[in-house]
């Protein structure tokens, strides 16, 4: 089962927001773990470079919110070895006191061929543009076998399509945000991610709507929403066909699917 077939196990497919991050530390093992126990199908998590190039798990800019590093370091500046000395769950509860920052290939490892995976590059303005993230993590999802069960997404259509060229066999998703001082005005982000040939848009949830919905249909993409934590949020996605929901609650998702007709 991938989270690119038409019947999936849910009407649904649920996917955990760096993991099940309501209820364990952001982009863990352990938050990946919880999310399996839950009933999430896949796992949305975000990537990034160590100092010596290997893609690990991380969402901010800097490693102060969700570490005990207690300095506004960018996960650029420290090596591995660094990372891993690292603290990144006592800051969600003391519970959680010891866990890592996990690298893309442990969390392949672990859950390849147990959960979905949707993986978001991290690229903003400050982020270094030529680092070779997108060559690291095509090739390590094409050394794991995972081209069925990996959707590679990011907000940043330059390096989706750079990725798109350097591997064009690879699932890709645009993210992008209802925002007119990103984009011009005559921005589609249908338009922008079929450039890349890509397999579905991941917008924010607030803005799908039926109409987003049949056209992206129409164009061969999946919706893919985030991020959704409140019931009855999750309900109107539901009613109106959506294909992915991503939430930090994977098992309130599960428990209004429970009770939802079948999308058939």
């Amino acid at each position: 089962m991938s989270l690119f077939e038409t019947k999936k196990r849910h009407a649904v497919v649920v996917a955990g927001h760096r993991g099940a991050s309501g209820h364990a530390p952001e982009n863990t093992l352990v938050a990946f773990a919880r999310a399996k126990e839950l009933g999430a199908d896949g796992i949305e998590f975000d990537v990034q470079l160590s100092a010596d190039g290997i893609p690990i798990i991380l969402h901010d800019d800097t490693l102060a919110r969700t570490t005990n590093l207690g300095q506004q370091l960018r996960p650029t500046e420290l090596t591995l070895a660094r990372l891993k000395e690292l603290d990144a769950g006592s800051w969600f509860s003391p519970e959680f006191a010891g866990e890592k920052i996990p690298t893309l290939e442990e969390v392949f490892s672990e859950f390849g061929g147990k959960l979905d995976f949707n993986i978001e590059i991290k690229s903003r303005p400050g982020f270094e543009a030529d680092n070779g993230i997108e060559q690291k993590i095509a090739d390590l999802v094409r050394q794991y076998k995972l081209e069925d069960s990996a959707l590679i997404s990011s907000f940043d259509a330059g390096r989706l399509a750079s990725l798109h060229r350097y591997d064009p066999g690879l699932r890709l998703a645009f993210i992008y945000e209802v925002r007119p001082d990103l984009y011009p005005p005559d921005f589609d982000p249908i338009v922008t991610a079929k450039s890349f040939n890509s397999v579905a848009l991941h917008p924010p949830f607030r803005s799908v709507d039926r109409a987003l919905l049949e056209q992206a249909h129409t164009n061969g993409l999946n919706i893919n929403a985030w991020t959704v934590n409140e019931i009855p949020d999750m309900e109107r996605l539901v009613a109106l066909g959506i294909d992915t929901i991503t939430t930090n609650y994977p098992d309130r998702l599960v428990k209004v699917l429970e009770q939802a007709p079948r999308q058939d």
